[in-house]
């Protein structure tokens, strides 16, 4: 059974389709520590749903910076439906319905499908409808007003009409970043503007082709995407991670740097400028190195990478999120002798310092004890991570 929880201790909070919390340890060294900690659930499947019926399974989260996970949900009804949950009158998370599937769509027609949400600051929450467009949720006292950013059919700046819409990424000033879809070379972003509306502009037309996979854009206009060189387009071994911004589009990593790494993760992007994107080498590539699978962060001027963390699993580091303070969340199979598990890596004097935030085989909130820990995790500033996790039962 799968769940969204949330683990508490005194410097760090980490969340997974359930929540968790952890302290950094304060040895200084390269190497993996537990971290004690408690977990909080924020929810599970087989939890009640705003509107009726009960949640059946998640494909998507995000953490904010003030503990509220935006997320994307299947429920019993059959139908999907982008929710926050925040933490509530008597302590536990509740959740609350921003979107849909059947409801009319600010602009005209109705939702169908969404892509996973982003969430800023503001508890402003964004999301792609892909048949329809993409639109921000802003939360009022009765629960949230959603508004349309840009839909199928308005005008693209660069002429002719928007025919699609790929994942999107949302930052602390209201801005959307935003490609038309897998394939594309152009980076958006939609800003909101006096009218209540939002203007839309080319971020930059990127000489990359921009692949169909989660954007990370920060507060100064700076997008970091997966893409692909133009000749081969997006697959191994002509993947490249890109930043884009209003002065242009430059490669941060290639298949050539670092050496032998076929096949990158998206990446994630801080107001540092700090790119942080995990790499696969396949073994036939790997004779001068046994690492398969790898954590990397690049930082301007970005003439090479560091890497952070590494296992032989070339399956087991599967993504990662980097916050506004350097430090690095990642979950991995195969990782730090445990079969699972969600990771933090903070910076030290003395390099990255690496503890586990939960692992399989750890109690879980909501008994029984945590099969796999798996999917995307999400970090915010204060150490926060957010992660989902199946349970076995007792």
């Amino acid at each position: 059974m799968s769940a969204i929880l949330k683990k508490r201790a005194p410097l760090a909070l980490a969340v997974a389709l359930a929540i968790f919390c952890a302290a950094s340890p304060l040895a200084e060294r390269r190497e993996t520590h537990a971290a004690s900690s408690s977990v909080d659930k924020v929810v599970m499947a087989g939890d009640p749903a705003p509107g009726g019926g009960t949640f059946s399974d998640f494909y998507g989260w995000m953490l904010g910076s003030d503990g509220r996970v935006a997320f994307l949900a299947a429920l019993s009804s059959g139908e999907k439906g982008i929710f926050v949950a925040s933490v509530g009158q008597n302590g536990g998370f509740e959740a609350s319905a921003v979107a849909v599937t059947g409801e009319p769509a600010p602009g005209g027609g109705t939702f169908s499908d969404f892509y996973p949400p982003s969430i800023n600051s503001a508890g402003m929450v964004a999301f792609t409808a892909p048949s329809t467009g993409i639109f921000v949720a802003s939360p009022t006292p009765s629960g949230f007003q959603v508004s349309r950013v840009v839909i199928i059919g308005d005008a693209d700046p660069l002429g002719g009409s928007f025919r699609s819409f790929g994942p999107i990424s949302l930052n602390d000033v209201g801005d959307v970043g935003f490609t038309p879809g897998s394939g594309a070379g152009a980076i958006y972003s939609a800003s909101p503007n006096i009218v209540g509306g939002y203007d839309v502009r080319l971020v930059d037309l990127s000489p990359f082709v921009v692949c169909d996979s989660r954007l990370s854009l920060n507060n100064s206009h700076q997008v970091a995407f997966l893409g692909g060189n133009s000749s081969g387009g997006c697959g191994a071994p002509n993947y490249v991670i890109g930043l884009s911004s209003p002065n242009g589009t430059q490669g941060v990593a290639y298949y050539s740097n670092p050496p032998f790494i076929l096949h990158f993760g998206p990446p994630s992007l801080n107001d540092a400028r700090q790119v942080a994107f995990t790499g696969y080498c396949y073994s036939f590539e790997c004779s001068h190195d046994v690492v398969s699978s790898n954590v990397f962060l690049a930082s301007p001027p970005y003439g090479g990478v560091d890497k952070l963390a590494s296992s032989t699993d070339d399956s087991s580091i599967c993504c990662l999120s980097l916050n506004a303070v350097g430090q690095l969340a990642f979950v991995a199979n195969n990782f730090g002798g445990y079969s699972s598990g969600a990771f933090l890596a903070s910076p030290s004097s003395a390099g990255f310092v690496t503890i586990k935030v939960a692992a399989s085989g750890d109690a879980s909130p909501v008994g029984g004890t945590f099969a796999s820990i798996q999917f995307d995790p999400s970090l915010n500033a204060s150490g926060q991570l957010a992660f989902f996790g199946w349970r076995y039962w007792r």
